[in-house]
């Protein structure tokens, strides 16, 4: 098995495979951290693409990795990377299948709202969401802005 999103479901790994541990992790060398965007565009677009299908089966692993999040900085970093990986590669033609990104209604999206409405309130926080609120802007995705702009008036 070649695909490694595959190979995650296939060992119930999913929230490894999106937090970038063992062997999901890909180096991004601009920061030394973990390049979300090659573990996306690479191995979950073919896992969709080919199959209209296994959006189910995302959308439940995406919906279990969310859940798995605990209210620390490197939670909401790895819950903001994916999402912004997945809008920009949707917004790119690349990942056609997705369908949260601008449904308000959609369980992924409920999840994120449950996942803000329980985040701590600390700067860190703040500073992160701050900066992909800008990022969310540019792409587009106006329910993720609202989303995150709730938790940012909510914290004030």
């Amino acid at each position: 098995m070649d695909n490694l999103f595959e190979q995650a479901v296939s060992r119930s790994e999913t929230e490894r495979f999106f937090k970038g541990e063992g062997q999901y992790y890909a180096h991004n060398p601009m920061d030394g951290g973990h390049c979300y965007g090659i573990r996306l565009s690479g191995n979950l677009a073919p896992y969709l693409n080919g199959n209209r299908n296994n959006l189910c089966i995302f959308n439940e692993a995406f919906n279990r990795f969310i859940g798995s999040l605990t209210s620390n900085e490197q939670d909401l970093r790895h819950l903001l990377a994916n999402i912004f990986e997945i809008n920009r590669l949707k917004n790119n033609g690349v990942l056609l299948n997705v369908n949260f990104v601008n449904e308000e209604e959609a369980p992924i999206t409920q999840s994120i709202k449950q996942y803000f409405a329980h985040l701590e309130v600390s700067e860190a926080n703040k500073e992160l969401i701050a900066m992909y609120s800008e990022a969310f802007d540019d792409l587009n995705s106006q329910v993720l802005v609202k989303i995150m702009n709730h938790y940012m008036n909510k914290s004030n």
